[in-house]
């Protein structure tokens, strides 16, 4: 493996940058920034990737703002693709050979390993989070202010806790379950859905699970702190302040990782939350990981981050859109990007292995935040009934930002098999 200091070198295949940079994007992205809001709710229907990989007995499972939940193979092709009726912004989870995932739509949804719909269970608000499966339950919150508790093999519901703000992912841990988002407050409940502590912050929740080691739970917050609470007693261990949002965190052999909206990776001390080193990128940082003794970290300025457990960089693996979040398995980081592909590299050098690209080949836009209403990006695809698998060049309507051609547009495989009511193990 080398080392790079003060200069960074992109392994492997050569991207050209400019086919996808949108001046105006990054504009919108910098107006949520100063207003301190979140773009997510806002997002519209394009082929990006935002949501995390899984990678689940030797097949990578992910959801993209085309409405498609996708299964591939570790080498990169298409094993079936899932739609739904709403983006998918979240990571799946798995268990006992079933693929749990939340849309857009209001939906969860479990499918078996072959496709099949085995149930969906119907929230009154968009799901952005990830169901977390434990002892044969799934938890899940949704944007109708309620987290809900499921039977994992039929979806029925248990129960449900309201809140007073949107949720989404929990963090199941020794048998309490942990969550927080829009209302600013982290809520501790048993498993049978009973409050027993409340932990208030000073802004949102970042909306993706908590962390957790040794009996302390490591948040993010919109008010720039990372908190380190108590998971017994809600009580305040430490909490470290960044210059600006910090996503959820990572916790690997007693450090804690962060990305934050100021463009740095942090790592800190587990403890005690000490700065140990920061590094910097061009653009938003979502949330690094930890493999074999690496950090990768996604940045909004479209490159994919490998650096050293001392803070220095290793390699860096450019993409025609920004990146959020990456997984590792195997020796191969697989990641999404606002270009409408999924990525494999080589985790020691950063070399491409392979892309996929998604069924729209044009990036999601997403609305300024000063707009009153929400436009839904209107798109000439055809469903999978209508349109023969193979490209097509095609139109799309990115609301106001005018019409833009897409060359590649990728239609269902004509073996795609439609769900099933059911469970099918």
């Amino acid at each position: 493996m080398k080392y790079f200091t003060e200069e960074f070198q992109t392994y492997g295949h050569h991207i050209d940058m400019s086919q996808f940079r949108d001046l105006e994007l990054t504009g919108i992205l910098m107006r949520y920034k100063t207003e301190k809001e979140s773009f997510w709710e806002r997002i519209g229907v394009g082929g990006s990737i935002g949501a995390k990989p899984l990678i689940y007995n030797n097949t990578i499972y992910f959801g993209a703002f085309d409405k498609n939940f996708y299964a591939l193979t570790l080498d990169g092709k298409e094993k079936w693709r899932f739609q739904t009726n709403g983006i998918i912004g979240y990571e799946a989870s798995a268990a006992d050979g079933i693929i749990y995932f939340g849309s857009f739509d209001g939906n969860v949804y479990a499918v078996n390993e072959e496709g099949h719909l085995v149930w969906k269970f119907h929230t009154n608000e968009k799901v952005e989070g990830t169901p977390m499966v434990y002892d044969k339950r799934v938890y899940i919150g949704s944007c109708d202010n309620h987290v809900y508790k499921l039977d994992a093999y039929t979806g029925e519901k248990i129960w449900s806790f309201r809140t007073n703000g949107w949720q989404t992912t929990p963090l199941v841990y020794n048998s309490r379950v942990y969550f927080g988002y829009g209302d600013k407050i982290l809520y501790c409940t048993d498993t049978n859905g009973n409050l027993l502590w409340r932990f208030k912050t000073q802004g949102l929740i970042a909306a993706w699970p908590p962390a957790q080691s040794k009996g302390i739970i490591y948040i993010g917050n919109w008010d720039k702190r990372c908190y380190a609470i108590n998971s017994m007693d809600g009580r305040l261990v430490w909490k470290f302040e960044a210059g600006d949002v910090v996503y959820p965190p990572w916790v690997d052999n007693e450090r804690v990782y962060l990305g934050s909206r100021d463009g740095n990776v942090y790592c800190l001390t587990a403890d005690t939350g000490k700065l140990l080193w920061k590094f910097p990128t061009q653009g938003f940082v979502a949330g690094p990981v930890v493999y074999k003794d690496t950090v990768f970290a996604g940045s909004y300025d479209n490159n994919l981050y490998a650096i050293d457990l001392s803070g220095k960089g290793l390699w860096k693996f450019g993409t025609n859109g920004f990146i959020t979040y990456s997984a590792a398995y195997n020796n191969v980081v697989y990641f999404g990007s606002w270009d409408c592909n999924l990525y494999a590299v080589n985790a020691e050098t950063g070399e491409l292995l392979w892309k996929f690209k998604t069924s729209i080949g044009t990036p999601s836009p997403i609305e300024p935040p000063e707009r009153s209403e929400v436009k839904t990006l209107e798109t000439v695809w055809q469903s999978e009934e209508k349109e023969k698998a193979g490209e097509k060049k095609q139109e799309v309507q990115l609301s106001d930002y005018g019409r833009i051609e897409s060359d590649y547009t990728a239609g269902l495989s004509k073996d795609y098999i439609k769900g099933k009511k059911g469970y099918v193990k």
